[in-house]
């Protein structure tokens, strides 16, 4: 249940990813893999190689926190040249993302 009737971030997640084409959802995974953050570990390939946009969510949060993940997803969104996605992530969910 979302605090107020806020969409919760694991949503927010999940619906920036179901906006990316099979081949731009391949990509975030790989980037995700490379992406390291300190005090973060990276997500191992194999936790990622089959799975869906569910399953990534679930992976980012469990390896970050909700908001990491958020600023994570922001940041690889923004590599991929999904300007609008970022965007309209970091609107719906405020925060830090100077994450590079």
């Amino acid at each position: 249940v979302g605090i107020s009737g806020e969409e919760g971030r694991e949503e927010l997640l999940l619906d920036s990813l179901e906006q990316l084409n099979r081949d731009e959802f391949q990509t975030f995974k790989w980037y995700l893999q490379q992406h390291e953050l300190e005090g973060h570990r990276s997500i191992p390939t194999s936790y990622l190689e089959q799975a869906e946009r569910t399953k990534t969510v679930s992976k980012m949060i469990e390896n970050y926190t909700e908001d990491v993940a958020v600023t994570v997803a922001v940041t690889i969104l923004k590599k991929q040249q999904r300007n609008d996605l970022a965007q309209k992530l970091s609107n719906a969910h405020p925060g830090d993302y100077a994450i590079t």
